[in-house]
């Protein structure tokens, strides 16, 4: 029986979707609590996702990540490069994208397993 996956409290406040029908990003609670609509990443427009891309490194602590040629990036260098359309940028949206589609499969099987409370 599928289960919920768990997210860290710092992970939650990062938005998991995009409803382009309110223009708004979309949160694990209120996908958990019914209260958003789940659009998969490959339903969005490639400026609804990298929109959601940028917002989801936006939010939360800052952090280093290495690109392909070894050099460190912190959050908003990495936020530059989603926004510029790099290959790296192009890599993380993909990664993202990925990570996200894998995500909300596993968050609709276990809520329609669970069931309406």
């Amino acid at each position: 029986m599928p289960e919920l996956p768990k997210i860290g409290d710092k992970d939650r406040m990062k938005p998991l979707t995009y409803d382009p029908k309110t223009g708004q990003f979309v949160t694990y609670d209120q996908i958990v609590d019914g209260n958003a609509t789940v659009v998969l990443p490959e339903n969005l427009s490639q400026e609804e996702l990298t929109s959601l891309v940028v917002e989801r490194h936006r939010v939360g602590p800052d952090y280093k990540m290495g690109d392909l040629s070894g050099k460190m990036l912190n959050r908003d260098q990495v936020v530059q490069e989603i926004k510029h359309g790099t290959s790296f940028g192009k890599m993380v949206v993909q990664a993202e994208a990925s990570y996200l589609s894998d995500l909300l499969g596993q968050i609709n099987a276990a809520l329609k397993v669970k069931g309406p409370n």
